[in-house]
């Protein structure tokens, strides 16, 4: 008896639990990509609507870490620069899309925490590959 409202309370607990990340999950919104390596890349958000799910890190605002899926067109993110003026739309995804795939072991030196699974969409969050 005493397991089972323990596991109620808990389950209760992590519920309530919000963050900035999981409320961001479903929406597409605007980045553009500040630098990356091996489908791990830091994102600028370029829409202040969603300018939340960012943080500020290493002198930058509004930026976090995604990690993308494989098959994943680098060449489409790593072109969309702020200074190029280009940008793309990505969704928080909770896992990646292929989690058996293989990776490459070098990554990107971020110091801030947050870090997600992204998945390039177009502006009505329609995959895009």
């Amino acid at each position: 008896m005493k397991f089972t409202a323990l596991i109620a309370g808990l389950l209760l607990f992590l519920g309530q639990c919000d963050t900035d990340e999981s409320s961001a999950k479903g929406k597409c919104f605007k980045v553009s990509f500040v630098n990356g390596i091996c489908l791990d890349a830091v994102l600028k958000i370029e829409d202040p609507a969603f300018y939340e799910y960012g943080e500020t890190s290493e002198g930058m605002s509004n930026v976090f870490m995604a990690t993308f899926p494989c098959g994943t067109d680098w060449d489409l993110i790593s072109a969309a620069t702020p200074e190029s003026g280009k940008t793309f739309f990505v969704e928080i995804t909770p896992q990646p899309d292929e989690p058996t795939c293989v990776r490459c072991k070098a990554t990107v030196a971020y110091e801030g925490e947050k870090r997600v699974f992204a998945r390039v969409t177009d502006s009505r969050c329609n995959p895009v590959q």
